[in-house]
């Protein structure tokens, strides 16, 4: 569980809260379709145009976190810059997550032929390992004296 703190507001980023991922993903594939289509965008002036990128953004907030959060984070404001670091905050700790999961997938899930396979290469390497040898050679006769007299 995350509490992310987003222009002086704390957010709780619950994102192994399956409820709370699915609005998540919901909303952000509202944001990449809206933000993708230069339809939306074509003959606004720039104003306008950053207007409707705060207001497409302002939708993400109030879906995943409740109505009213964006106004609670953005105060009624259309800055851009804010409204991008905003999200990006979020979509970043989303990412960090993903990656978690999926390792934890890989620790403790791990694809059994590749779990053999490995443990059948660490088996070989012990056989290979080759047995220690003298390589000194000596003259004497076997049952000489070697001279170790109590």
């Amino acid at each position: 569980m995350s509490i992310l703190n987003i222009n002086g507001v704390q957010i709780d980023f619950n994102l192994y809260d399956a409820d709370l991922v699915e609005r998540y993903e919901n909303a952000n594939d509202k944001v990449i379709e809206m933000m993708g289509n230069n339809e939306n965008f074509k003959g606004l002036r720039l104003h306008e145009n950053l207007r409707l990128q705060c207001q497409i953004i302002d939708e993400f907030f109030d879906s995943v976190f409740g109505e009213g959060t964006a106004k609670e984070l953005f105060n009624g404001k259309a800055d851009l810059k804010i409204h991008s670091d905003a999200f990006s905050l979020i979509v970043d700790e989303t990412k960090k997550l993903e990656e978690n999961v999926t390792a934890a997938n890989e620790k403790y899930s791990p694809n059994r032929a590749a779990r053999r396979a490995q443990l059948q290469d660490h088996k070989k390497k012990k056989k290979r390992r080759p047995r220690p040898t003298t390589t000194e050679q000596t003259n004497e006769e076997p049952g000489a004296d070697t001279g170790n007299e109590s």
